[in-house]
């Protein structure tokens, strides 16, 4: 992933290999910076030596960009991770519940929790008893309140060992393919 950053206006743009700073970084970074790929959770620097031959950054329409900054998959997903961890249970939860427009309509609408569980005489689809049927007095409330269906979902990493996660975050081979992004629930 390259994030360019352009010079803010009425400044002068510097190449960012003949910046001091730029320079001092690169000499920081040693290894990482000449050359092969950046190890997870390492910042690679890179900048092509006066070449454009490794990319098309030489191309007039980049010509204000003063710095290219690369990730790879491996930290965006290792930084994901620990994001997912410590937000844990104080993730918001979202409720999201669903209503019939009127009898006989199949337009389907949003409809706050609340304002569900009012129309269904206090009846909560998240509170109905597993293998309830018609008879029973919620199933039935919520059938009067044109209930549809309902979900509640709190972010977060699912209960499951570290390495049987998927990728959370998948990166396309070229800066303009599509980037894959799974979503993760503590609870759903």
């Amino acid at each position: 992933v390259f994030c360019p950053l352009r010079a803010a206006a009425g400044t002068r743009a510097a190449s960012p290999r003949g910046h001091p700073r730029a320079r001092r970084a690169a000499a920081a970074m040693g290894s990482a910076c000449a050359g092969g790929a950046a190890r997870a959770g390492e910042l690679e620097l890179r900048h092509s030596g006066g070449s454009g031959m490794s990319s098309n950054l030489s191309s007039p329409q980049f010509s204000d960009i003063d710095l290219v900054v690369a990730v790879t998959q491996r930290s965006v997903n290792a930084t994901m991770l620990q994001y997912l961890h410590e937000i844990g249970q104080t993730a918001p939860e979202v409720i999201r519940c669903y209503v019939f427009e009127s009898f006989g309509s199949s337009t389907i609408l949003e409809i706050d929790h609340q304002t569900l569980v009012k129309n269904a005489h206090g009846s909560d689809p998240f509170n109905v008893k597993d293998g309830a049927n018609q008879s029973d007095p919620d199933v039935t409330n919520l059938g009067y309140a044109l209930f549809v269906g309902a979900f509640r979902a709190r972010g977060g990493l699912p209960n499951i060992p570290p390495n049987e996660l998927p990728e959370l975050v998948a990166l396309g081979i070229h800066s303009d393919s599509p980037v894959t992004f799974t979503l993760t629930s503590s609870e759903f």
